[in-house]
């Protein structure tokens, strides 16, 4: 993926959880907000292990473009599950790629 830079590849070489999805670079870890409207019940849980199609399908794409997976080459997404994705952001790929 010409998108992915060498800062995204190490992160992911030292074992973080990361995937391009459209312009955005998600870190699988990060906590998601939780409660009424979402998903889980719980106060905060980690994506990676709460994710409702499990761990296995998001280690697939870790590292990767998950985008066109998301939208319909694996499973057709909703709306809120791409909105969802805005808590798991940590870089803009149209700006510099991963530089946190």
């Amino acid at each position: 993926m010409s998108t992915r830079g060498l800062k995204f590849e190490r992160r992911v070489d030292q074992g973080e959880k990361l995937v391009v999805v459209g312009d955005y670079v998600l870190d699988l870890c990060k906590a998601m907000p939780t409660g009424p409207g979402y998903t889980h019940k719980s106060k905060d849980i980690f994506w990676y292990n709460s994710h409702p199609g499990g761990r296995k399908v998001l280690d697939m794409f870790v590292g990767k473009d998950a985008t066109d997976a998301m939208s319909g080459g694996i499973y057709k997404h909703s709306e809120a599950a791409f909105n969802m994705l805005y808590h798991l952001r940590v870089a803009n790929l149209s700006r510099e790629a991963v530089n946190q």
